[in-house]
Parts: C-alpha cells; sequence; structure tokens
C-alpha cells in the first residue's frame, strides 16, 4: 500500500426549510371557509361542496373568477389526503410549492391578497448541462488542464412576450365533466415552453479550459457558471463537467492510497520478497 500524497481524504428537520410544528400564527382554516365546510369534513362533504360552489361562481355564469379559482386550489388541496394533512399542520406553507397555483398567482395572494408573501428570488436560473470527462489515474494524480469545447445556445436579437400564453407561462382550460362537475386544468405553453418569453437563438461553440486539481474524486463536478443555454426570462444555467476516472492496468484508488493486486507464490510468501512496480504516476 503506497501513501496518499497527493489524493486526500474526502468526507463524504423538515424538506425545503419547512417548519417542524405548528406556529400559532399559521391559517389552517381559510380554505375550509372557502368551501364553506367544517374542518373535520368527510371528503364527500368536501366534494358535495365543492360541485356547488362551482356552479355558482362558474365564470361562464356570471361569477367571479377570482372566487372560482380559490374554490378550485382549496378543493384541489383538500380533496388530497397527503396535502390536507400538511395544510392542517403546517397551513398554505406546507403546500404552496405542490398546490396548483392559477396562473402566476401563489397561494398566499390568492386566498389572502395584496402582494405576495413569498420572498423574491430574482430571474430563474435555466437547466444546467452536464459532460462526463474521461480521466485517466495520471490526471488526477499530477493533476492536468485541458481544453474542450461545448455548443450552447445564445439568444439572438429582442426578447418579446409571448402571445399565446401573455407572458405567464400556462394557460388554463376549463372542462364540463358532466351535469354540474367540471374541471380545471393548466398546462404548460406549447409556444414558449413554459418561459413566458419567445427569442430566436442559435448554435456557438465555446472553448472552455477545465483544470482538474490533483486528488480530483471520481464522480466530482467541476462547473461553470452562467456558460449553460440562454433562455428568455431566465438567466444562463451552468456547464458541469463530471469527472470519471478510467481503470488503470496496475493502480486501484482506495481513498487516498494506491493499492495494487499481485499474485505471489507460497514460497514468496513464506520467506518474503523485494518487488518492483513500474508506473508512469510518479
Amino acid at each position: 500500500m503506497f501513501g496518499g500524497i497527493p489524493f486526500e481524504h474526502f468526507a463524504g428537520g423538515m424538506p425545503g426549510g419547512m417548519p417542524g410544528g405548528t406556529s400559532e400564527d399559521v391559517d389552517t382554516t381559510k380554505l375550509y371557509e372557502t368551501l364553506e365546510v367544517s374542518k373535520d369534513a368527510y371528503e364527500k362533504e368536501i366534494k358535495k361542496s365543492y360541485r356547488r360552489l362551482s356552479r355558482i361562481h362558474h365564470p361562464d355564469k356570471g361569477g367571479d373568477e377570482h372566487k372560482f379559482k380559490e374554490i378550485a386550489a382549496a378543493y384541489e388541496i383538500l380533496s388530497d389526503s397527503e396535502k390536507r394533512k400538511l395544510y392542517d399542520q403546517y397551513g398554505l406553507k406546507g403546500v404552496e410549492h405542490g398546490a396548483p397555483s392559477a396562473g402566476d398567482e401563489d397561494l398566499y395572494s390568492m386566498f389572502f391578497g395584496g402582494e405576495s408573501r413569498r420572498r423574491p428570488s430574482g430571474p430563474r436560473k435555466g437547466p444546467s448541462l452536464k459532460h462526463p470527462l474521461n480521466v485517466s489515474l495520471d490526471d488526477v494524480y499530477n493533476g492536468k488542464k485541458v481544453k474542450l469545447a461545448v455548443n450552447r445556445k445564445v439568444i439572438v436579437g429582442d426578447v418579446s412576450t409571448c402571445s399565446a400564453c401573455d407572458g405567464k407561462g400556462v394557460s388554463m382550460k376549463i372542462m364540463q365533466l358532466g351535469p354540474g362537475m367540471i374541471q380545471q386544468m393548466q398546462r404548460t405553453c406549447p409556444e414558449c415552453k413554459g418561459q413566458g418569453n419567445t427569442a430566436k437563438t442559435k448554435s456557438e461553440r465555446k472553448i472552455l479550459e477545465v483544470h482538474i486539481d490533483r486528488g480530483a474524486r471520481d464522480g466530482q463536478r467541476i462547473r461553470f457558471e452562467g456558460m449553460g443555454d440562454e433562455i428568455p426570462g431566465m438567466e444562463a444555467g451552468d456547464i458541469h463537467f463530471i469527472i470519471k476516472i478510467k481503470v488503470h492496468p496496475v493502480f486501484k484508488r482506495q481513498g487516498a492510497d494506491l493499492l495494487v493486486q499481485k499474485e505471489i507464490s507460497l514460497n514468496q510468501a513464506l520467506c518474503g520478497f523485494a518487488v518492483r512496480i513500474l508506473s508512469n504516476l510518479f
């Protein structure tokens, strides 16, 4: 077993910061009030009330569209046992990322009005591009710099608001399932792919210099920030090169150590012997 220089040993509440218990100021009654049912209402009662209220407030029958969206969103949550359980414990914070948002409205602004209570997050970031980078054990032992060519999409000209969805990125569709039964569906806008903006793009070839540090691990990522595809209305994503270490004919890496596997005879094992191992690692 050989020493580890320059290899080094690497160290290997609720999701999304959800609070661990119910806070006193968490509202867990608004959705029940919207559907005009009690908190211990059975599933059939919730469904019956939803049908009645959706008929009354349907926009096609002169009802208020915002009220209709509230009813649909409330039913979507309370008719799902898991979402209802989260709402009963954590309020809207527990379900705001999974429940329907009726276009660009979040749950807080939908039910409580006024400005959104979500923290401003700035422009969304586009998806990252991942490229495998096959390197030898020699490369990660000694370190190396390589130049790689990548193709990325860049925006040409001005960005315009999608006319198909008015910049919302989604379109709403109301379907009549039967007498007194309707379903509100939200789908990603096919024109802008949910971005809300459209623009012409072209392919650009870029040369990147990738630095492979000494002691890099298999599966380690080398990130180039903002070098991914450009998408209208979003920040460009990143490019990640993922290190894949090829099998070495002599050595096998184990943490900070280099191992050599060699068959020996019984005589060598009893009497001892010396062996010279040749490698270009050193």
